[in-house]
């Protein structure tokens, strides 16, 4: 069961519903069974309304380039040398602000456009390799639908083996609602463990889901849910379940990093509890992705 929700501060009924239903689709993203909020602002005026208005901007965006990438660091938690770059989806239409994944991604899933997308993102993201440091790793998401399209997957394959050792800069982020189909992720895994890609599991939370899929799978890391970890601040319990998390992580001997760190108090406590890497708002801003 997902249950998306959103205030009735809309204009109209159907802006209500486009905001309830792109709640819904988050929601989806997010486990097998989740609910989302969506929380009124004033860029929501600005999003398209209705399914059909939201094909219309995103194939205009394939079409004319306007799906862009952002970036975020992810630092070693003790030394805080920089482990690797977060690229993050950004929609760009001209004359308007931009539109974060987290607003265009559920309604790209629904209209079954995610293998399109994710195509033109990674094709950005394998392009910048050329211009960077040697010795920057790339992570960047990928969608569920993205791992059922074959067309997709030998697209990839090939597209990764044309870069040769340069591969092994990038690393897919594949969210956990994928364990649950844990046949389809080792088939796509094994597809590509020969291009030297790194794979890592994104957008964990507990409890965790599928503890049985996870042995044998070969990750950069574990990467906890954003949203998550914000959500845990101010618990009581929240040393117990970042515990958890972390014991469960090392004891595949796989790294755990900690996103949504939005504030000192949250770092330092995920510090002390004791994961490998941080990414969020307090990491340091000298960290940008060239």
């Amino acid at each position: 069961l997902h249950i998306g929700v959103t205030d009735l501060g809309h204009a109209d009924r159907s802006a209500l519903l486009g905001a309830v239903d792109l709640a819904t689709r988050a929601a989806q993203a997010k486990a097998q069974r989740a609910w989302h909020r969506s929380a009124p602002s004033a860029a929501d005026g600005e999003l398209p309304q209705g399914a059909q208005a939201w094909r219309g901007v995103i194939q205009q965006a394939l079409q004319q380039g306007q799906l862009k990438l952002g970036s975020a660091a992810v630092v070693d938690s003790r030394s805080g040398q920089l482990l690797h770059h977060e690229l993050l989806a950004q929609l760009a239409p001209p004359g308007r602000a931009p539109i974060l994944a987290s607003a265009f991604m559920p309604m790209v899933e629904r209209l079954r456009l995610a293998p399109l997308v994710d195509s033109a993102l990674l094709e950005q993201a394998l392009q910048r390799l050329a211009g960077a440091d040697g010795s920057i790793r790339y992570a960047i998401n990928l969608s569920p639908q993205s791992l059922h399209d074959p067309v997709f997957t030998e697209w990839l394959a090939q597209r990764l083996q044309q870069l040769g050792a340069r591969a092994q800069r990038i690393i897919l982020e594949i969210p956990a609602i994928v364990l649950h189909q844990a046949d389809l992720l080792r088939a796509f895994m094994q597809r590509l463990e020969a291009t030297g890609v790194g794979f890592a599991i994104d957008r964990v939370s507990a409890p965790l889901p599928q503890p049985e899929a996870w042995p044998g799978l070969a990750l950069a890391y574990i990467k906890l849910d954003a949203a998550y970890v914000m959500s845990l601040e101010g618990e009581v319990n929240i040393l117990v379940h970042l515990d958890a998390l972390r014991d469960f992580a090392r004891g595949l001997g796989i790294p755990l990093i900690a996103t949504g760190i939005a504030n000192p108090a949250l770092r330092d406590l995920a510090i002390k509890v004791g994961v490998d890497g941080l990414q969020g708002e307090v990491i340091d801003a000298r960290q940008a992705a060239p």
